[in-house]
């Protein structure tokens, strides 16, 4: 996957990416971004998936794994601003955005400043495990609970391993994160612009009893490039588990053109 010296930016350098001194030649990039309290590492295997055409590129977050020294952000607005800084060096050849849960707003919001700045449009966003951003939470919000009571909506919502919610000392150092996580969805506020001129792939697990089709059906509303809605085999972490009708499914919808640089 190595690619030759100079043919273009390296993702060496930058504390988002996990890959510090290789460059892929690959025709498109896809950037992967994880559900709250999530890592890059839910994306570790997807490059087996693709293939030599598409760079599968994680994202790494503040807050967790080797970033776990740095604080989380709380502020969807400041997050997407960040990120998409970071990828401005990065859009020389088609590249997508995959984002789920929290990861799907945040590729939405990120992919906004990247068009509104009149950089190269992502060729498609994917979202999945998200309800549209008009539609409102109909749950209160849990980011401000007492750590107690927080760990126990953890335990029941999230995909984090009960042995991580039982280590006292390891919570210690990741609850900060998930409350920053949880504060970026909960307080949200989607702004009033026009649909992003990006096609979108909305994925909705069949037995995630956490989403309606309709709750998901208002992201047609985000574009004017074509929306679909596609239900796969899982709940609502679909990165888990087997994730082969889910990468097809992203390989399917991604260029298999030239860089067009």
């Amino acid at each position: 996957m190595t690619g030759a010296a100079g043919a273009g930016p390296r993702l060496s350098g930058s504390p988002w990416f996990p890959y510090a001194a290789e460059e892929s030649d690959a025709k498109t990039r896809l950037f992967c971004l994880p559900y709250a309290g999530g890592g890059w590492a839910v994306f570790r295997d997807w490059q087996e998936q693709f293939g030599p055409e598409v760079h599968a590129v994680p994202v790494k977050l503040p807050g967790r794994a080797e970033r776990l020294h740095e604080p989380a952000v709380a502020r969807m607005d400041h997050l997407a601003d960040l990120l998409a800084a970071e990828l401005v060096p990065l859009l020389d050849r088609p590249y997508a955005l995959f984002g789920i849960s929290m990861g799907a707003l945040l590729a939405f919001e990120t992919a906004h400043r990247l068009v509104t700045r009149g950089l190269r449009a992502p060729h498609r966003l994917f979202v999945a495990s998200c309800r549209a951003p008009r539609e409102p939470f109909d749950t209160p919000p849990v980011h401000g609970l007492p750590d107690t009571a927080l760990i126990t909506v953890l335990d029941r919502l999230t995909a984090t391993p009960p042995q991580l919610l039982a280590n006292a000392e390891l919570m210690r150092l990741v609850l900060p994160t998930f409350r920053a996580d949880l504060a970026c969805t909960e307080t949200y506020v989607r702004p009033d612009r026009a649909p992003l001129p990006v096609p979108v792939t909305a994925v909705r697990g069949r037995e995630d009893d956490t989403l309606t089709e309709a709750m998901v059906d208002g992201w047609r509303a985000e574009t004017s490039a074509g929306f679909e809605q596609v239900e796969l085999a899982g709940d609502h972490f679909l990165v888990h588990g087997d994730q082969r009708e889910l990468t097809a499914l992203v390989r399917r919808r991604l260029p298999r053109s030239g860089p067009g640089r």
